[in-house]
């Protein structure tokens, strides 16, 4: 049931998301952190030709602003901003892919914590599934390795960059 649910959900949303919310009361097989590759898109069941790319984003904050990092050069998407994070290996958990992502990017240690939002986007060159994690800096200083720039913002200031159209609902949330 909850996988022909998803389905309907994913081709019916007219901006081409669908987003939830699995954090501490949440329900269902993914309600709490997401293990592994499978526990993040079993559920969903988008069949083969639709298997979304997963990827991993961090919700950072620092004196109740959040970090976002720009798009570099020669990527797609190239100056769009973004939450930083990436996408996930085969064999890694979303945790691991956010230590990874976010040491390769900004050169940073984080710790992960809770799911923040999930949110399945429909690009034209195919779906996308954003595990967005609420993440905690161990310390250092951030350093634009793979990213071109990278910005701290209130929340409500967010809504003034040209941000992926993937992470728009992280934003809304982040808003509320």
């Amino acid at each position: 049931m909850r996988r022909a649910s998803a389905a309907r959900m994913a081709a019916a949303e007219p901006h081409g998301w669908v987003h939830a919310t699995l954090g501490m009361g949440g329900a269902g097989p993914c309600a709490g952190k997401l293990n592994n590759y499978h526990d993040s898109i079993d559920w969903l069941n988008f069949g083969e030709s639709m298997q979304p790319l997963i990827v991993t984003a961090a919700i950072l904050r620092d004196n109740n602003r959040i970090l976002i990092t720009r798009r570099p050069d020669g990527k797609p998407h190239a100056h769009m901003w973004e939450f930083p994070g990436g996408k996930l290996d085969k064999n890694e958990s979303p945790e691991q892919c956010l230590y990874r992502e976010i040491g390769e990017e900004l050169g940073i240690a984080i710790e992960v914590k809770s799911i923040f939002e999930v949110v399945y986007h429909r690009y034209d060159w195919g779906p996308v599934l954003i595990l967005a994690y609420e993440c905690l800096s161990l310390g250092g200083e951030i350093r634009n390795i793979e990213v071109a720039e990278h910005r701290w913002v209130h929340p409500a200031g967010l809504a003034g960059f040209p941000i992926l159209p993937a992470d728009r609902p992280i934003i809304e949330k982040l808003m509320k």
